[in-house]
């Protein structure tokens, strides 16, 4: 399913290798998950530091905002919203994220460090708070911001 978002993943693994370090269990797989499904860049490098391995994941959406938040008050279901030809999906992405924190389980702790969410009237940025907080948490933000983006957008302006 060709979503009309483009994905772009960066990340960094503790490694003193250098070009040659060791990579994630599974990333060819979730580059060829992630591309079935979105005009997608997954980009590792070696950093010298040890513990998680960050994802920073930037997402580029065809829809406003302003239009998600309408669909999602409506009652649509946040990862997976489609308009015409255009859809608004994350539920893709999630699952290959998964079966990639699933693969380095007990290798190495991957988690979500920060989400980008770029929609046509504005940048939603999400940083995780704790390990393992942004997925699980990611329907009730939006929804949160659904139901509170009229006085966030009277604010603004």
């Amino acid at each position: 399913m060709e979503t009309g978002t483009a994905i772009n993943v960066k990340y960094w693994i503790a490694s003193d290798q250098g070009r040659n370090f060791t990579d994630l269990e599974g990333i060819d797989e979730f580059r060829h998950e992630l591309a079935a499904d979105y005009v997608s860049i997954v980009k590792g490098r070696p950093a010298g530091a040890g513990g998680f391995t960050h994802l920073y994941v930037e997402v580029i959406s065809s829809f406003s905002l302003s239009h998600l938040v309408q669909l999602l008050i409506d009652g649509m279901a946040f990862d997976l919203i489609k308009r015409g030809a255009e859809s608004f999906a994350l539920r893709p992405f999630l699952a290959a994220y998964e079966k990639l924190r699933d693969r380095n389980k007990g290798k190495r702790s991957i988690d979500i460090g920060e989400l980008q969410i770029h929609f046509q009237d504005s940048i939603l940025l999400i940083h995780e708070v704790r390990e393992d907080t942004i997925v699980p948490s990611l329907g009730k933000l939006l929804l949160c911001l659904a139901q509170n983006y009229a006085s966030l957008a009277e604010s603004v302006a």
